[in-house]
């Protein structure tokens, strides 16, 4: 059946109308993506056909099925080890954007922009830069990875397309524009979910590594905010949030900077005792967004790193 996030499940995986039609059936899962305004094609996201045995391929292709001929069509058939995260049709239904991974390097393969063209059949990636991970396929670690959205991109208008990334531990939200993409957005922060609330202006949800969340009104056209409203601010009238600082150390080679973030202990004495934290990469990694075991541990005196 379909719930109301337009998630299938398998074996009982159906695609129904509004009278309650059966209109396709797997024994795979499916997850639903958008749907064309004559509400005759439906886009949806698929895994492998049949389903694998070992149960561990995350292969997710993206397909679209038209209701009029009950016709399947894979758009992603040049990727054929994709895992793509979204697709949706944009306003005059020309255009197709997708967010997703080849799979080349495995789980640690960086998500990219595509775009597909309807009447050319033809899919390209549009990503501006191997080192973005678009989307939110993979995230930065955090304790607050419940209740996302996880829509890493929206349609602006027929030729802009807002989507998110993120680049070296950070978001960033771009716009693509036919051949130009725009860097909009790019504090120390986590973007961890938006929505379009008109042309020029997105509603963000921000984390940052001293601010649990806030919900804020970004404009577009000058990349300012402003706040809308703090779920903590009672919280924070009688508490204090660790303060974090940033360095960076240059690798042993001296080819590359690596990144670091020191939350302080709260403490008046001149030394505290530091906990080493170590995470593994490069598909997950610590980044410029809140985490509680840090200011947990601040609070009791310890600095992490």
């Amino acid at each position: 059946m379909v719930t109301k996030a337009g998630h299938v499940h398998a074996e009982e995986a159906r695609h129904r109308n509004w009278r309650g039609e059966d209109l396709l059936e797997k024994g795979i899962d499916f997850d639903l993506q958008d749907v064309d305004k004559n509400e005759e094609k439906v886009l949806y996201l698929k895994g492998k056909e049949p389903k694998s045995e070992t149960g561990i391929d995350d292969t997710n292709a993206v397909c679209l099925y038209d209701l009029t001929t009950g016709k399947e069509e894979i758009l992603t058939k040049s990727v054929p080890n994709g895992e793509f995260t979204d697709a949706k049709f944009s306003p005059k239904e020309d255009k197709i954007a997708l967010i997703g991974s080849d799979y080349e390097d495995f789980s640690a393969t960086a998500y990219n922009l595509y775009l597909y063209e309807t009447e050319s059949q033809e899919l390209t990636n549009i990503t501006p830069s191997k080192d973005l991970e678009v989307g939110y396929g993979h995230t930065v670690d955090s304790n607050f990875n419940s209740g996302r959205s996880k829509v890493g991109g929206l349609w602006l208008t027929n030729d802009r397309y807002l989507f998110h990334s993120y680049h070296n531990g950070h978001s960033q939200l771009y716009i693509w524009s036919k051949s130009c993409t725009q860097l909009i957005d790019d504090q120390h922060r986590d973007v961890y979910d938006f929505a379009k609330a008109n042309e020029n202006e997105l509603i963000i949800m921000v984390l940052t590594t001293e601010k649990p969340s806030e919900l804020r009104r970004f404009t577009i056209q000058n990349g300012e905010d402003e706040l809308l409203y703090n779920p903590n601010e009672d919280y924070e009238k009688s508490h204090d949030y660790a303060q974090v600082e940033r360095f960076t150390l240059p690798s042993r080679d001296k080819k590359y900077e690596l990144e670091g973030r020191l939350p302080k202990a709260l403490t008046a004495k001149e030394k505290a005792p530091l906990i080493l934290y170590i995470h593994g990469g490069a598909h997950d990694a610590y980044g410029d967004t809140f985490f509680h075991e840090f200011q947990a541990l601040a609070n009791e005196g310890y600095t992490t790193c």
